[in-house]
């Protein structure tokens, strides 16, 4: 296992990309390093001979960032970082971290009224058709109007 770990990172380190895979593994973990309000205003966009490089996106921003510039270098160490700049520039907004997945039948899962719901149970015996129906009603319902 150790064999196929090195040369992979040999030929990772051979094309250049170890300073690419850092960058990402900084954006992906971006929320848990820093917190808001200062993710809504920077981003860290590129890694080059260990300097990384934050957009920001007003000076007002820029101004409060500096201010911090010693601890968020603390937190971006382990990732390879030995200095950080601040730029003025568009900055990407983190994804929000991802809710439990919902399953199909939770996403079904609308109110139907009452009179609807009796005659679906009394009129269709078939319990699979039950719920392809109910979804078909619930996903009508729910639907915005588009005109």
């Amino acid at each position: 296992m150790n064999s196929i770990q090195s040369d992979l990172e040999a030929i990772i380190k051979e094309l250049g990309l170890v300073e690419e895979l850092k960058l990402q593994k900084i954006q992906k973990a971006f929320t848990n390093l820093f917190k808001p309000p200062l993710t809504a205003h920077l981003y860290p966009v590129k890694l080059n001979k260990g300097e990384l490089l934050f957009h920001v996106d007003s000076n007002e921003w820029l101004y409060e960032i500096r201010l911090h510039e010693q601890k968020m270098l603390e937190k971006l160490r382990p990732y390879g970082v030995s200095s950080i700049r601040f730029r003025l520039g568009r900055i990407k907004k983190p994804t929000p971290k991802k809710t439990e997945k919902k399953t199909k039948d939770q996403k079904v899962s609308r109110e139907l009224p009452e009179d609807l719901e009796k005659d679906i149970q009394t009129h269709i015996k078939d319990p699979e058709l039950q719920r392809l129906i109910r979804s078909a009603i619930g996903a009508s319902i729910s639907r915005k109007a588009r005109y």
